[in-house]
């Protein structure tokens, strides 16, 4: 179970100088200067003085926890001093991390905290690096050990920064190299640096969210509730991650992401990569689709269907009319479709069910209003859609995404702060037969929908968390958990689905 371990906060301070002057902000005494290498019996109070260049100290000492903090070279401003405290409780900034079942997620524990304050604002072209000490006990069971940063921009928004790990386990060290993400301290602010092991690992099924604000897909177990580090992360350069928006699932548990690229909205390259079952951290992809004859460019949504084909709803420059573009089941590099429908779409939403009828959400801004149209399996170019279901909250508000759940037969279409539900079969201005929305559901921008036996599960893109629903009863329910805080590092909330 997610614990801390210790109650009694026992925090000590130390004061970073990291300019050529010294001193310290105002209202903190200046202790004397204490050399580097002190380890476990570091004093409560240190200076530790940088002279631009790249620097190593020891890091106070909680309890059983201490190490070293590698700072890398950068241009101090002048006064550019930081206070430092450790702690093996949550600092009160922090919300506290609430319990997991451990027979879906084995056993994760935040063991150590570190607190940096900056007295005027810097900005370092990496992250730190540590190496922590911890307890023989803990090293023993050979755990993953990974930190997540957290903390306020200097307009009081709360910033998460990527989880970093997991660490290089060498005895009872635990050893994070410096990362080329840069991180800015902002003046008189409090980032909180926590550290936490995974002793016996979490055996699934994950949900994974498409986090395109930190170009990362994070996986959280599906019994996780509240403010948790990610179970894991696929990040880093050799993903080819480029502003996730989209994720699909094929029958192996491969996961597909739909990447529209930073430039997407002005007709930048989008494309698709595809990761193996179980794929974590700088994971490269086993298939990746893109290039001119791909023809993605504004990439909102995609979809797989059980023979493997794949499906992309993209849009024109600045939303114009788009197209859905269907690619075989194992393409790969600079791979042409082999269908396109160009019916009149405005497509922001895609699924496809079990006898391979393609939905698209249609967006539309002027009637006739948004739909979400059926197609058959066989439909390309300007085809015509089979049915469409119109009216009520699908022309209301601006359908979205798009999931089916094959077991029920029923497509849900999320728009506006709401969930809808429809059968399968559903034509013309028809009325869901259920409805998942209200103030109580804390529902803002439904953004992915996934279903498991009797949940249903929601991301939401203006709060950035994952909520967990009972499949019933519907309506202005209060969600079963909610995945959501500093801790999980989610910088947006985009899309999700479920994998084993």
């Amino acid at each position: 179970m997610l614990s801390h371990i210790g109650r009694a906060a026992l925090a000590t301070s130390v004061l970073l100088s990291l300019a050529a002057c010294g001193g310290g902000p105002a209202g903190i005494a200046t202790p004397p200067a204490v050399s580097a290498g002190a380890g476990a019996n570091a004093p409560a109070s240190l200076v530790y003085t940088l002279s631009g260049g790249a620097a190593t100290f020891d890091l106070p000492v909680a309890g059983e926890y201490g190490g070293t903090v590698s700072f890398p070279a950068f241009a101090a401003p002048a006064g550019a001093t930081v206070a430092a405290s450790a702690s093996t409780d949550s600092p009160a900034s922090t919300a506290q991390a609430t319990s997991r079942r451990p027979a879906e997620t084995g056993t994760t524990t935040i063991f150590f905290y570190v607190t940096l304050t900056a007295a005027v604002t810097i900005t370092l072209p990496s992250t730190p690096g540590f190496s922590i000490i911890v307890p023989r006990s803990l090293a023993q069971q050979n755990p993953s050990i990974f930190y997540a940063i957290s903390g306020p921009t200097a307009s009081g928004a709360v910033a998460s920064f990527r989880t970093e790990g997991p660490a290089t386990l060498a005895g009872t060290k635990a050893s994070f190299a410096p990362t080329n993400v840069p991180l800015t301290l902002h003046a008189r602010t409090r980032y909180v640096f926590a550290f936490y092991a995974q002793a016996l690992g979490s055996t699934g099924p994950f949900v994974y969210v498409a986090d395109g604000a930190n170009n990362a897909i994070d996986a959280f177990a599906l019994g996780d509730s509240g403010d948790i580090p990610p179970d894991f992360t696929i990040a880093g350069p050799a993903t080819q991650l480029d502003l996730p928006v989209s994720l699909a699932r094929d029958s192996a548990g491969n996961l597909y992401v739909g990447n529209r690229t930073t430039s997407g909205t002005a007709g930048g390259t989008g494309s698709i990569t595809v990761y193996a079952k179980g794929a974590r951290g700088n994971a490269a992809p086993i298939r990746t689709i893109a290039g001119d004859l791909t023809g993605l460019t504004n990439l909102w949504a995609i979809a797989v269907d059980a023979g493997g084909q794949i499906f992309a709803a993209q849009l024109g420059a600045r939303r114009s009319t788009g197209s859905v573009r269907i690619f075989a089941a194992g393409a790969h590099g600079n791979a042409a479709p082999s269908r396109v429908i160009t019916t009149d779409l405005i497509p922001i939403g895609i699924a496809v069910d079990a006898q391979d009828e393609t939905f698209v959400a249609n967006l539309r801004t002027q009637c006739p209003c948004s739909s979400v149209d059926a197609f058959d399996a066989s439909a390309d170019g300007n085809a015509t859609p089979i049915r469409a279901i119109t009216g009520g909250p699908i022309a209301a508000n601006i359908s979205s995404r798009l999931a089916i759940d094959q077991a029920t037969g029923q497509l849900s279409v999320a728009g506006g702060n709401l969930v809808s539900l429809y059968p399968i079969l559903a034509n013309g201005n028809v009325a869901p037969t259920a409805q998942l929305g209200g103030s109580n559901t804390g529902l803002v921008n439904p953004s992915g929908i996934a279903f498991t036996a009797d949940t249903l599960v929601v991301s939401d893109a203006a709060t950035w968390n994952v909520r967990t629903y009972a499949r019933s009863p519907l309506g202005n329910v209060a969600p079963l958990r909610v995945i959501g805080g500093p801790l999980t590092t989610l910088g947006s909330a985009n899309d999700i689905v479920i994998l084993p």
